[in-house]
Order: C-alpha cells, then structure tokens, then sequence
C-alpha cells in the first residue's frame, strides 16, 4: 500500500500526456553538506566527528486550472552509517536508520472553489506554539538526532473546506509511519529503559529487537478533524485524532538464563491506539502576541498513561529583534513507567525562549533554549546564519546540555556539540 501510494502521481503523469503536454515544470532543490563535532564519546558506537551529506530535488507541475502535482526526493549519506545504503527509494519510512533515498513529497492538490483537496505522501502540521505542539500528531519525528527537529511525511488524504472566516480540515491516514528513534547503544538514546527484571543486579546491553506494526486494514485508519476559526485581532482551533501512537510502548524481549557477564537484551516495539482532542489560539495583547496550546491524551498501552500537555506563551518584535518565551507543563494520570522518555513528556514544568536578531540583509543569529524549572536541567542551542555569494548559506551553531545526569536534558551532557553546515540552493 505505501509504494502503491508513492507511485501514484507518477503512473497519473505517465498515462495522461494530454494533461502534461505544454505544461511548465518548476524544480528547485539543495545540496547541504553538515558536520557535528563532540567533545566526549561515551559509548564505544559513537564518534567524535560525523559528516553528513543531504540533497533534495522538489518539483510541482500543474495539470489544468485545478490540479497540481508536488513531488520531492531526498538523498542522504553519512559518516556514522545512520543511513540505510541499501535503501534507495522508501515511501514507507518505517526503518529503524535514515533511508539512503526517500519520497520527501509525492501528492496530487485538487482546487475546487472553497475545497481543497490532497492526496499522497506529505506532512500536515498542526499547531501554534513554537517548538512544542501538544496538537501536532500528524506527523512523526526524526528523532536519529533528538535535537534536529526533523519531521517524516505521512502517506495521507486531506481536505480543507473553506466558508467565510472558518476552515474544516479532515484527515483520513491509511497507516501508521513511526517516529524513527535513536538506536539503542548509541548517544541519543535516552538513560531509562524497561526494567529487565531477574537481570536487575545485572547491567544489560539494549538491542534492537521485534518491532509490531498495527494490521494494513481498514479498521485501522487514522482520522483526523479540525476546525480553525478567524475572529477580530485572534484566531484559534480544536482538533480530535483517532489512530495510534507514533512512539512505541517498549518492552523486553526474551530474557536468556542469567549467567556470567552482561546479558544482551532486544527491545520490543510495539504501537497502541489512542484518542486526542486539543486546541489552541493566538491573539494580541497590547503589543505582544499570545499564544496556547493543549492536547489530552487517551491511550491504550499497557502503561496506561493517559495525560494532558498544554503551553502559553507571549511574543515580541521590534526593529531587527524578535522574541517568544513559553511556559509547558503536563498532567500525568499515572507516573511515568521505566522506559524510554522522548521529547513529548519531556516537558515538565520547563520554560522555553527563543531569541533571533537580523543582523543585516545577509545575516542572522537565534538562541533557543528550555530549561526544566523542578528539575534544574536545561539545552541551550545559539545559531548563526550567513548568505555567503549566489546561493550558498553557512550556519554554525552549537547545542549545549546542563543539569544533574538523572534529569532528562542532564543525561546529554556528553553529548554537546559544534555544528557547522553549508547548503546551496537552486
């Protein structure tokens, strides 16, 4: 079903020359070249320097006054093998490593009046709060590098029903697209992990283990709703998402007999449905800009972790500056259980800021950040971006971790790291 939906919008092109005959093609596209280094390697599977290259072509074409073909195709390699090199062309994104190519973006846009319709592989985000959306459930993450905010695309159908100030969208995902996790071993993945329990006096070596994917049916659908509403000096949403959990419930797969040594142990994953109804708003507040997010979770997995997320936030801009500082927090119906914790229930009483300056018609400089006020850890991450000649970029920047080593920012400490990257665009 994922390659057949890959394939689509190209047999359409291929089998209707009428449509295309005289039609302009747009392309644009990057070639970036990247490299982080680190100050420390506390696993024997990391390194000090990784090197990555990523190159992207995107292409739309239109087929009449009402429809529209966008494609994109990612090509990615690196130096630490977290790509798949023998994986050349996946719709699917369900590999536990990057694929080598991937479709980016492959779907059919039909204008009909105040209807718009998509269908094929693309991202639908959803949201308004910066950095942390408690209603952007989508799409999954990239989670390889927990930092990079990498976002995955989803094979959907999606409509947009315009009427007056309103906007109804509806989502119909025929399956599930995980969110693709730092491996096990290696110094993204998280500290806390299922208890092995007879081994617990032993100190276990994690592998990847079975990874369980719901059935390809139709019971299985995901869906989606939401209505977003304009009103004088405001605009705010509320959306409802019935499918499964992008992140996996984990757990320990057979354990060995206990014997000398450190035992090796696969990690199972496993994806449990769940319903979440959110909402959101952005307004003006004299001259500053507010803005509130919140989502309550219902899901189903075994640790029964039911729990709302919310953040409120205000926003500024002057001259050259601008800036937003947040508030986020949760509510847990039940404590956390041993395993892994990602981004999502990261945010516990933590505040987060982002500051960016112009600094001229070339350049800029961000610093973001969050800090965890109950349990003291915090990331910071400064960047600074340069328009080099033509249509080149370069930015360099850098991600900075703090706290006690049992809290989640904490446990990166070793992890900080320089970033610097060079792109060009076409």
């Amino acid at each position: 079903m994922t390659r057949a939906a890959g394939l689509l919008s190209a047999a359409l092109l291929l089998l209707t020359p009428d449509l295309t005959a005289g039609q302009k093609w747009e392309f644009e596209g990057f070639i970036e070249t990247a490299g982080q280094f680190f100050a420390r390697k506390p696993r024997p599977a990391d390194a000090f320097a990784i090197g990555a290259v990523r190159a992207q072509v995107k292409t739309r074409l239109r087929l009449g006054t009402a429809l529209k073909w966008h494609g994109a195709y990612d090509v990615r390699l690196d130096s630490h093998r977290d790509t798949d090199r023998t994986n050349w062309f996946d719709v699917s994104q369900r590999g536990l490593r990057q694929p080598a190519g991937a479709l980016a973006e492959c779907y059919l846009e039909l204008r009909l009046g105040p209807l718009d319709l998509r269908a094929g592989q693309q991202q639908i985000r959803w949201g308004r709060a910066d950095g942390f959306n408690p209603t952007d459930n989508l799409v999954p993450y990239d989670y390889l590098d927990t930092f990079a905010d990498q976002r995955l695309p989803v094979t959907a159908v999606k409509a947009d029903l315009y009427v007056g100030r309103a906007r109804f969208e509806a989502a119909w995902i025929p399956f599930v697209t995980p969110t693709r996790l730092p491996l096990p071993g290696q110094r993204w993945f998280p500290g806390s992990l299922p208890e092995p329990g007879p081994l617990r006096e032993i100190t276990p070596v994690f592998v990847n283990g079975t990874s369980v994917f719901p059935a390809r049916t139709l019971g299985n659908g995901q869906v989606a709703v939401r209505w977003n509403q304009v009103v004088p000096r405001a605009e705010f949403s509320v959306s409802y998402f019935d499918g499964f959990d992008d992140l996996p419930f984990f757990s320990v797969g057979k354990i060995p007999e206990a014997g000398a040594g450190s035992p090796i142990l696969p990690l199972d994953r496993r994806y449990y449905r769940l319903q979440a109804a959110g909402a959101d708003f952005a307004s003006d507040l004299g001259p500053f800009g507010i803005r509130g997010e919140t989502a309550y979770f219902n899901i189903t997995d075994p640790s029964d972790r039911d729990h709302l997320l919310y953040v409120i936030g205000l926003d500024r801009a002057w001259g050259d500056w601008s800036a937003i500082i947040q508030y986020a927090d949760q509510w847990l119906s039940a404590p956390l259980p041993e395993t892994a914790v990602f981004p999502e229930l990261a945010f516990r009483s933590t505040l987060t800021a982002r500051i960016e300056k112009a600094l001229g018609p070339s350049g800029s400089f961000e610093i973001k950040g969050a800090v965890r006020l109950r349990d003291g850890d915090f990331v910071v991450q400064p960047l600074y971006s340069l328009a080099l000649r033509g249509d080149w970029r370069l930015k360099i920047g850098a991600t900075i971790f703090g706290g006690p080593r049992d809290t989640y920012f904490g446990q990166f400490r070793d992890n900080m790291n320089l970033m610097l990257s060079l792109r060009y665009s076409f």
